[in-house]
């Protein structure tokens, strides 16, 4: 399981939200900087949201996300305002190894011709409370299941998507490990999840889950307020999983 460190950009600034809600906490005016602290602590990936874009519909921070990229040797995966074909030809230009896509996920016919396209470049993020699935930034109810779309998108032949229990985004108060397992049941997808981690405990339950860890986790606000260190969490994965391999 890949420990994600999260860098989510407004107003050209790192910030983090709590259970969507756009009172934002400023953690950092250089998000070149802490993409480097990230790589400096054993990052493999990084999780970046333009969530000016995931308001307005078009992302607004892309230059900076090109800028990380050409610094940073570490894969991004971007999302925020991702609603056209031309958009994800710029982001991927910029250096972004994978696009994100939210809101205009729920196109079925916009999602089949650029999964087609593009292939594995496409990320999907299925965002729920109470598994219903939320868009436009979070802001927008659907009488989608979140389940069920996920059911959906593996059944369209997407081998990744992101699921984001917004109700813990932000409260650090422990993953949606119910949830989690239900999808992970369903088989054949490679699952990164987000929302709740506030401790090294919550990364141990998830890399422990049976029969199978997610592929990924997204850490945000626990990392910017000193709960623990990237490189711990990666560690914690690393010792599990030699672990895991000496066994079997």
């Amino acid at each position: 399981m890949l420990a994600i460190p999260a860098i989510d950009l407004k107003n050209s600034k790192v910030v983090r939200l709590t259970q969507g809600r756009f009172d934002e906490t400023i953690y950092s005016s250089e998000p070149l900087k802490t993409a480097q602290v990230w790589k400096s602590q054993g990052a493999q990936l990084l999780h970046i949201v333009d969530l000016d874009g995931a308001i307005g519909g078009v992302p607004k921070n892309l230059d900076i996300v090109r800028n990380i990229c050409l610094n940073i040797d570490i894969p991004v995966q971007f999302g925020g305002g991702v609603r056209d074909r031309a958009t994800i030809i710029n982001i991927l230009s910029s250096g972004v190894s994978k696009v994100i896509i939210g809101t205009k996920a729920l196109d079925f016919e916009f999602l089949k011709s650029v999964v087609s396209e593009f292939k594995d470049k496409i990320l999907v993020s299925v965002d729920t409370i109470r598994d219903k699935v939320f868009t436009d930034g979070w802001v927008k109810p659907t009488v989608a299941s979140g389940l069920d779309r996920i059911i959906q998108l593996k059944n369209l032949g997407l081998k990744s998507v992101i699921f984001t229990d917004i109700s813990r985004d932000g409260t650090m108060q422990g993953p949606n490990t119910e949830m989690i397992k239900s999808i992970l049941e369903q088989g054949e997808i490679s699952l990164i999840v987000a929302g709740g981690i506030g401790s090294l405990e919550d990364i141990k339950k998830l890399n422990n889950l049976k029969p199978e860890a997610p592929y990924g986790v997204i850490i945000g606000k626990a990392l910017y307020e000193g709960k623990f260190k990237l490189y711990e969490a990666i560690n914690i994965t690393k010792n599990v999983n030699e672990k895991n391999n000496s066994l079997s």
